[in-house]
């Protein structure tokens, strides 16, 4: 068997080598990924298991129905920045800033593709 097993493996490295696919077996090289099965509990420990628990479980996490009240005194701690006179803008500005873009162009680093 470990004949059989080293044959094996040394023609599907030979097959690479001699196709110029040798990245195909880096793969090899690499950790194993384990199958690990994680399952969501509640505060008590219980398991959730069904659709309608863990719809419940995800809706209370992040919608809940009564929400912990937030101390919004917090934010006096922080400076407010001195408020500045914006310059109108007008429709023209606009169409010509836009009209030299393309429509086709991935998006920039601020995700807009103009």
């Amino acid at each position: 068997v470990r004949r059989a097993k080293r044959s094996f493996f040394d023609d599907i490295i030979l097959s690479a080598q001699s196709s110029q696919r040798v990245w195909d077996l880096v793969d090899w090289t690499k950790p194993r990924h384990l199958n690990v099965a994680v399952s969501l509990v509640r505060g008590d420990g219980s398991s959730i298991e069904s659709q309608e628990e863990i719809k419940d479980a995800f809706q209370n996490q992040f919608t809940p129905v009564h929400p912990h009240p937030v101390d919004l005194t917090i934010m006096d701690e922080y400076p407010q920045a001195n408020s500045r006179d914006f310059p109108p803008i007008s429709v023209r500005e606009i169409f010509e800033a836009l009209q030299d873009t393309s429509n086709s162009s991935a998006p920039g680093p601020d995700h807009c593709g103009w």
